[in-house]
């Protein structure tokens, strides 16, 4: 897979689904779920748009990174609130860079994390 191979090129630790049903079954495991921190989820395949609801569901902190042919299409009300979309196709260097973004705008501070000491 292009993106697996792709993200963990870049340093991340990627837990990979060939379909929706291995996708949810990941997303309810309890134990895999604690590590789960970001979902790029196709938005083209009809269970995508509801495999990043059930995982915000579950675990309301993660953060969901849609794919889609035709972002524009995809309906604001059936996204789940500050998700991305890439549009495809599209290059690993891509994807993470929005990832990053992500991690960086949801890190704690070093106020926040001093406080939490």
């Amino acid at each position: 897979m292009l993106t697996t191979s792709g993200l963990e090129a870049y340093g991340f630790d990627v837990r990979s689904a060939r379909t929706a049903a291995e996708a949810e079954a990941i997303l309810r495991d309890a134990e895999s779920l604690r590590f789960l921190h970001v979902l790029v989820t196709d938005a083209d395949v009809g269970d995508g748009l509801a495999l990043a609801a059930l995982a915000r569901r579950l675990r309301p902190s993660i953060q969901v990174i849609y794919t889609a042919r035709q972002p524009h299409r995809i309906s604001a009300a059936h996204k789940v609130a500050g998700a991305p979309c890439l549009r495809t196709p599209y290059h690993p260097h891509q994807l993470a860079g929005i990832i990053g973004g992500l991690q960086a705008s949801t890190a704690p501070s070093a106020t926040q994390a001093q406080r939490a000491a």
